[in-house]
């Protein structure tokens, strides 16, 4: 009887959840997908200029939602955010652990109004002392730091 009981929880605890699961690999799940960085193409550099709001200097007159701070060009892209040496990338993935504090706070909408700031600072040559509008640089190495 011993061997015939023996037999039945052996066939059937695996049915009823007895604890006689083989043993199995976990593992964590696989990171975030993100797109490929965006393409930015300019006919030349464009303006970057100060924009207190921002606590940045943005990228005047730009379908692009490019921003300058801390010596590191940052690219908004569908919710995403990437880091780049210069206007025109090359761009990598950033997460919001590597992002300026004031870029945290950007949101879509922000765009056209930091637009209207960047005319009136560019339109007077800077809003604040230290703070003047330059042409961005193309890439990898260089540009301005703040």
């Amino acid at each position: 009887m011993n061997i015939l009981f023996l037999r039945r929880t052996l066939i059937l605890a695996p049915v009823f959840g007895l604890g006689f699961l083989p043993a199995c690999a976990v593992s964590p799940p696989p990171p975030p997908a993100y797109g490929p960085p965006p393409a930015v193409a300019y006919a030349g550099p464009p303006v970057m200029v100060w924009v207190p709001e921002a606590n940045a200097y943005v990228a005047y007159r730009s379908p692009y939602r490019i921003f300058f701070r801390s010596g590191n060009y940052y690219h908004y892209n569908r919710g995403q955010w990437y880091a780049g040496p210069g206007y025109s990338g090359p761009w990598s993935h950033v997460g919001p652990d590597r992002l300026p504090p004031s870029l945290l706070r950007f949101r879509e909408e922000h765009w056209n109004r930091y637009q209207l700031e960047a005319e009136r600072g560019y339109r007077r040559g800077g809003w604040e002392p230290g703070h003047r509008p330059f042409r961005a640089h193309p890439g990898r190495g260089g540009g301005r730091s703040r």
